[in-house]
């Protein structure tokens, strides 16, 4: 049998589990592991029914190896991902892909992988943003989001 590429290792962890992409040889740093509710509205079916404010953010010093890394993703816990946005030092990154989509009717807090692009991260600090944005009646969407990991290659 055929040892896995890092290429196989990522499509399986898109597909398939969080579990894979630790398990390809990633470098993974723990970001924060609390949950954080952002928004403008309390909520009682968050961990913490009061919202932190309309942004969360958190600065993590970084080895030089995230310039020489070639692969690069965020993973977190996510409930109501509606209207938000995630910046990596001022710089917004896509859309959150949701992992398992089945995790959705057993766990309200739905995983979620994001790839980050090349040059996102620099050696020193960094920072890590969830914002909210503002929903159609002029408030603020209200989410909540936790065990922030990222990984690289």
């Amino acid at each position: 049998m055929k040892p896995l590429t890092l290429t196989t290792l990522l499509i399986l962890a898109l597909l398939a589990s969080p579990v894979a992409l630790a398990a390809s040889n990633m470098k993974t740093i723990n970001v924060e592991a609390g949950y954080h509710h952002i928004g403008d509205d309390n909520d009682p079916k968050f961990k913490n029914p009061a919202p932190e404010g309309t942004a969360y953010e958190k600065k993590i010093t970084l080895q030089s190896f995230v310039e020489l890394a070639t692969v690069g993703f965020i993973e977190f816990k996510i409930l109501e991902l509606d209207h938000s946005d995630i910046l990596i030092n001022g710089k917004t990154i896509s859309i959150p892909l949701l992992l398992p989509p089945e995790k959705i009717l057993s766990d309200p807090y739905q995983t979620s992988l994001i790839s980050i692009p090349a040059g996102f991260f620099k050696s020193g600090v960094n920072s890590i943003t969830f914002k909210s944005r503002t929903d159609n009646g002029g408030g603020f969407d209200d989410i909540e989001f936790g065990e922030v990991k990222l990984y690289f290659q």
